[in-house]
């Protein structure tokens, strides 16, 4: 309303108009949105990266290995479903990684 005064019929017609011809750009920037919002959390990501300073050859810190081991013991696993039945695709399964 313009200043209480109530909208015409052409103007009515003209807004139907603008939003029925707007519809197909809102439908396809939608699903673009989402990649957009991944662009920029990459970019965010990349920015850190490059943050991080270089080290000089030769000035490496040294990696060892501690000796350790890794225990996985009875493992059972079904994919989720929509029925309240699952079938485990894994069941009993045991698993022993050790760096000796």
């Amino acid at each position: 309303m313009r200043g209480g005064a109530p909208l015409t019929q052409g103007e009515v017609v003209t807004f139907i108009f603008l939003v029925v011809s707007l519809m197909p750009n809102i439908a396809f920037m939608v699903p673009n949105l989402s990649t957009l919002f991944q662009v920029y959390a990459s970019s965010d990501r990349l920015v850190e990266l490059m943050d991080v300073p270089i080290t000089e050859p030769g000035t490496e810190v040294p990696f060892s290995l501690n000796k350790g081991q890794i225990d996985v013991m009875n493992v059972e696993f079904a994919y989720p479903t929509c029925d309240e039945i699952q079938v485990p695709v894994l069941k009993g399964v045991s698993i022993n990684v050790s760096n000796d």
